[in-house]
């Protein structure tokens, strides 16, 4: 708004006066009392105009400002100082809007990506999808789920530092095989598991998707010690189709790559109304390993700082199809337990393990197995491990059962069940990933474990954090105190190796001391 320019005004006390002057000349000698009150009658007209007058500038004046306000500038008003303040404010208030605008678009874009990889999250995905499938018309696309299959394994064996640099060389061999399709966009849904949603899939193939996909992770295998990089299920997406049936007809082509060959993929066009068919698929996959023993193992050596006990293996098993392809063993165990073959397949693992110890003539050697804590209570199996264990004594005397503290803590009855059976047997135990809180001595002190294998993440920035350094010289302290031996896991760099000698850790496994191996190698020193 533009302000008229002001005409010439005389001031309120000057106008007064002149008044009053006028006034006082007009009046006829012989009446001085009418004059007296005319005079008063002028001025007390002259008080309420000028009153009158000066409301009229001072709602000018606010009216003004208001405007500039909300116009966000004072360079319309007449200069003065009070529009100058008025302007360096606005200005500054300006400046701060801007900021908030730009911590707020960062704060959305943080919400909607995964802070590892740079992806969009799941909460975009689903976004993103539902948008499409609301649209009006016919519109088309490709969904694609990629699961990492090695994630679990890498974390355990070479440490968390390593599971994070696996998931990011994932996404590069995503988002380098997608370099052929048309308009997409990539996400990482959960931990493992990511999407490709592709728009515009004119004379595009599904299978050619599949096979650029594992064309990539092949490549890239060739040159990692990795069982597997990733698998991948693929469906088409059409508007106005309920979201559920999309994402079970990927999940179900994804089970079925998982079950395939190595890398594999597999392609799911129509709902499949039958319940239950991907379970059925992975029933009769886990039927076949448990009946030709399709097993195999791999082992990694634990490094020894002090003294001279016996070498201890880690081992791990792997489980192959009928084509000879590695399936994913992580997959395979939680399939297990959904379809009630978890006892059966730990058992089948436990019978071929204690054969190979024998076959290996691996008298001078412990070796360490994973033991799934739904097991816990479960006491067929309890009662056939003592058997075994009692039957073998010799075996039994170098076998180490390993449990996550986790577990153990939720469920202590069947903790110390399990552990008294095994000190009875003869054989050893192991607590993994120990060093979770102060509640980790109480759990230690109740079971006796004869190893503790410290949580990979107490060696994240352990040169650098004084607090973790002393939980684990408290750990060790205690563990040697009671007689147990404490093995640090996910050991990556030469530094964490040093520091943790000092420490008086008793052994060493991760990446830098050894890779899993078909054979037990010589135990390192």
């Amino acid at each position: 708004m533009q302000t008229k320019p002001t005409k010439t005004v005389i001031s309120f006390p000057l106008m007064t006066g002149l008044v009053l002057l006028a006034q006082w000349s007009l009046l006829p000698a012989t009446l001085p009392w009418l004059g007296t009150i005319s005079i008063l009658i002028c001025t007390m007209l002259a008080l309420v105009y000028g009153r009158y007058r000066w409301h009229k500038a001072e709602e000018t004046r606010r009216a003004a400002l208001v405007e500039a306000i909300e116009q966000g500038s004072a360079a319309q008003l007449v200069p003065s100082p009070e529009q100058q303040a008025l302007q360096r404010l606005l200005e500054r208030q300006h400046q701060e809007l801007a900021r908030l605008h730009h911590k707020l678009d960062e704060l959305t874009r943080s919400s909607q990506q995964d802070p590892l990889t740079q992806l969009a999250n799941r909460q975009c995905f689903r976004r993103d999808i539902t948008h499409l499938l609301q649209e009006e018309g016919t519109r088309t696309a490709i969904l694609v789920l990629i699961r990492a299959t090695a994630l679990e394994s890498v974390n355990r064996q070479r440490g968390f530092l390593s599971g994070d640099h696996y998931l990011k060389e994932v996404t590069t061999l995503i988002q380098r095989a997608a370099l052929r399709w048309p308009a997409h966009r990539l996400y990482r849904i959960s931990g493992s598991d990511f999407a490709v949603l592709i728009h515009d899939i004119h004379n595009l193939p599904l299978p050619l998707i599949g096979r650029d996909l594992k064309l990539t992770f092949d490549l890239h295998q060739q040159g990692q010690p990795l069982a597997s990089v990733a698998c991948s299920g693929i469906t088409p997406v059409c508007s106005q189709q309920p979201i559920e049936a999309i994402l079970s007809r990927a999940d179900l082509a994804l089970a079925r790559a998982q079950t395939g060959e190595l890398n594999g993929w597999s392609i799911q066009l129509e709902d499949d109304h039958e319940h239950g068919l991907g379970e059925q698929q992975w029933r009769q996959v886990i039927e076949r390993i448990l009946e030709q023993e399709r097993i195999t193992l791999s082992y990694q050596p634990i490094a020894r700082l002090h003294g001279n006990r016996l070498a201890y293996y880690s081992v791990y098993p792997g489980f192959y199809g009928e084509d000879e392809s590695i399936l994913a063993a992580d997959s395979l165990f939680a399939m297990a337990q959904r379809l009630d073959l978890l006892m059966r397949l730990t058992q089948l693992v436990i019978r071929h393990l204690m054969r190979e110890h024998k076959t290996l003539g691996a008298e001078q050697s412990r070796w360490g197995i994973a033991l799934s804590p739904h097991l816990l209570h479960n006491s067929a199996f309890l009662i056939w491990l003592e058997y075994q264990l009692v039957t073998d004594p010799d075996t039994a005397a170098h076998l180490v059962f390993e449990l996550d503290e986790e577990s153990l803590s939720r469920q202590r009855a069947g903790a110390r069940r399990l552990f008294e059976l095994l000190r009875r047997c003869g054989s050893r135990s192991a607590i993994c990933n120990f060093g979770q809180g102060i509640r980790s001595f109480s759990l230690f002190q109740e079971i006796k474990p004869d190893y503790l294998k410290l949580d990979p993440a107490l060696l994240l920035d352990l040169e650098q954090d004084g607090t973790n350094q002393q939980f684990v010289r408290m750990i060790v302290e205690m563990a040697h105190r009671m007689g147990s031996q404490v093995i640090a896991e996910g050991v990556e760099q030469s530094s964490q190796r040093a520091l943790l000698e000092s420490l008086y850790v008793d052994g060493l496994q991760g990446h830098l001391i050894a890779h899993p191996s078909a054979t037990p190698t010589m135990p390192v020193h």
